[in-house]
C-alpha cells in the first residue's frame, strides 16, 4: 500500500508540512506552489475577512450603479460606430500618391 510519501495524484495538494511553511523549490527540485494572498498586505487581509461574502449580499441592489436605458446604449454604440467609420474614411483619403510611408521608405 502507499504510505503517502509520494507526490499527490493529479496535481492535488500534498501533505502539509509541520509548521505550514512552503517547501524551498531549490531544495526539493519542484516548482514552487502558489499560496493564495501570501503577499497581500495585512490591512487588506483584515478588510477581506470582515467583508461579507458576495453570495450573502446577492439580494442587495448596487446603489452606485444605475443601469443605462436601452436607448442610451443604442446611441452610444451608434456614435462609436460612426466615429470608427469616419476614422477609416479619413485614413483612406490622405490624398498622397507617394507610396512611401511616414518614415520615408517604401
Amino acid at each position: 500500500m502507499d504510505s503517502g510519501a509520494g507526490p499527490p495524484p493529479h496535481g492535488g495538494a500534498g501533505p502539509p508540512s509541520e509548521d505550514g511553511a512552503v517547501e524551498d523549490s531549490e531544495a526539493t527540485g519542484r516548482l514552487p506552489r502558489r499560496v493564495r494572498q501570501r503577499n497581500l498586505a495585512p490591512q487588506l487581509r483584515r478588510s477581506r475577512q470582515a467583508e461579507p461574502a458576495r453570495s450573502e449580499r446577492a439580494g442587495e441592489p448596487d446603489d452606485d450603479f444605475e443601469e443605462p436605458s436601452p436607448e442610451l446604449s443604442r446611441d452610444l454604440m451608434s456614435s462609436l460606430q460612426s466615429g470608427w467609420l469616419r476614422g477609416r474614411d479619413d485614413e483612406d483619403e490622405t490624398g498622397t500618391d507617394d507610396p512611401r510611408d511616414g518614415w520615408g521608405s517604401s
